[in-house]
């Protein structure tokens, strides 16, 4: 077995592994809204949040494992039929491309929006710095956080792992009231003190490393929304911003779509009058009193897919052992009668 063989092999196995952890997760995150029906929509986004994470570590976990049992029968057998596994060693290729694919379209998009953000000139009016620096000392917000304005016509967003940029159109900044401005630099600050684009750097990894799932998609819509419908629930809670101000910030800001700056890491705006539709009620049904009684509703999700993969990881390990052991006595007996041929062989030669 040479090394690309190898590698192709352990990939097939951990991608078989993780379909079954990650269906689970999946369906645990799908049904979380639906189940914890009074959470609010904080809890279920670090509910999301844990999830993903969880997930991630899994699925490093388990290409450990894969890897480490795959390895002993490397060290065992040295030469498996070449012919062996040749389509399933196909599809593990194509997945490593399109992964290193997507990965590279990310960092492209990351670098591109990281240029540009690099040019932003720090926004100098009075006016909206001193209700950014209230909002800032209200949340509690003591990281490196700067103001920015763009002449575009686009989205308010929050951008940045280590050091967070709000960027304001100035266009709107000069046809808004303090109110409507007041709103959304709260809403984009939540992102800030939640440190929602690194979370979303989570979720990303695991989007492309099970970009053939279908159910992926669907869970990021939903945890895309989840982070917005967060962000407008902080804004007026810990924020105080008034619900109505919100209210005519979202509408205001759904017109600002002329330039779409997409970037993985940048949290942006609702797409369409669904999701605004969805954020409008989701404010309007504010406040949730009985949050605090989902709780041990999503914890039992958190751990009813964490507890089905750890048994199919058993599982996997017990039987592998098995198959292992069978695979390295069967290439050790094809290797022993080999040496045996090529002994007589040489014994006839004259």
């Amino acid at each position: 077995m040479n090394a690309l063989s190898f590698i192709l092999d352990a990939v097939w196995k951990a991608l078989v592994l993780s379909s079954v952890s990650s269906t689970l997760f999946f369906a645990a995150m799908l049904a979380a809204p639906f189940v914890a029906r009074g959470a609010s929509w904080r809890q279920i986004k670090w509910f999301y949040n844990a999830q993903e994470l969880i997930l991630a570590l899994l699925l490093a976990g388990g290409s450990v494992l894969v890897i480490s049992g795959s390895s002993r029968v490397v060290m065992r057998c040295l030469e498996i039929s070449p012919h062996e596994g040749l389509a399933t060693r196909a599809l593990a290729a194509v997945w490593v491309i399109a992964v290193a694919a997507l990965l590279s379209r990310d960092v492209w998009l990351a670098k591109k929006v990281h240029a540009l953000s690099r040019t932003l000139a720090p926004l100098e009016d009075a006016r909206v710095r001193a209700v950014f620096e209230r909002l800032r000392s209200t949340l509690g917000i003591r990281g490196r956080v700067s103001l920015h304005g763009v002449d575009a016509s686009l989205s308010p967003f929050a951008y940045g792992l280590f050091h967070h940029k709000v960027v304001l159109p100035r266009a709107m900044i000069e046809g808004s009231n303090d109110a409507v401005i007041a709103a959304t630099l709260a809403h984009e600050l939540v992102h800030v003190r939640e440190k929602d684009s690194a979370w979303l750097f989570v979720e990303i990894v695991c989007r492309r490393l099970l970009f053939w799932h279908p159910l992926t998609y669907l869970v990021k819509r939903r945890y895309l929304r989840a982070v917005e419908k967060t962000a407008d629930q902080q804004a007026v809670e810990a924020a105080r911003v008034p619900v109505d101000a919100l209210l005519s910030a979202l509408v205001e800001v759904s017109g600002l779509a002329g330039i779409s700056i997409r970037s993985p890491l940048q949290i942006r705006a609702s797409e369409g009058f669904a999701d605004l539709k969805e954020r409008i009620e989701a404010l309007t049904a504010l406040p949730r009193p009985r949050a605090w009684a989902a709780l041990p509703v999503l914890a039992l999700l958190a751990i009813l897919p964490a507890a089905g993969a750890v048994a199919e990881a058993r599982v996997y390990v017990g039987t592998g052992q098995f198959h292992f052991d069978n695979q390295a006595m069967a290439c050790l007996k094809v290797s022993q009668e080999e040496m045996l041929g090529f002994g007589s062989q040489k014994e006839r030669t004259p």
